[in-house]
């Protein structure tokens, strides 16, 4: 399997997801709200203990705070990864088994949530999820979409929902 091939195929662990991600994506968001020179404005109400993925995504994803950044992309040799393949390197991801679809606009404290909730054991469920899944710093998402475009897999609904993964899905 290449390096791109791999790396289409992780997901973060659902360890990862439980008892890192709300620190850290509260972090970024504290740091988004701390420099409002160094990222994009953010929109709309915000409330750094309980973010949006849009209120954290740059910080996050893509800038110099990010895990991934200045790291090797495996999908096209550039610098700086995705948020999927620093967790690899840390091994926090591994072989997608579970697929999630969501919105950008949920809170990040219902998405742990339901993390938490999922009756599925932490060190072997590793889930698709389009913010730490794809490459961001390829193909950011504008600030002003409300829901994510097509690169992205999620749903265009209030509801979550899960799909088992036999097969490497996609995300086009």
């Amino acid at each position: 399997m290449s390096g791109r091939e791999r790396s289409e195929s992780l997901g973060p662990s659902l360890r990862y997801l439980r008892r890192d991600f709300l620190a850290q994506a509260i972090e970024m968001a504290q740091l988004t709200h701390d420099h409002p020179e160094r990222f994009e404005p953010v929109r709309g109400p915000f409330d750094p203990a309980d973010p949006n993925f849009y209120q954290f995504k740059e910080a996050m994803a893509y800038s110099n705070a990010s895990k991934g950044y200045g790291l090797s992309c495996p999908r096209d040799g550039l610098p700086n990864c995705s948020l999927v393949d620093a967790l690899d390197i840390e091994n926090l991801a591994g072989q997608v088994t579970l697929f999630q679809s969501w919105l950008w606009s949920y809170p990040v404290r219902m998405m742990n949530q339901v993390w938490n909730d999922l009756d599925e054991p932490e060190d072997a469920t590793f889930i698709w999820i389009c913010f730490c899944c794809n490459n961001v710093r390829a193909a950011p998402l504008p600030a002003s979409l409300s829901v994510a475009p097509d690169y992205c897999c999620a749903a265009i609904s209030h509801t979550h929902y899960w799909r088992r993964c036999e097969h490497r899905m996609p995300c086009r």
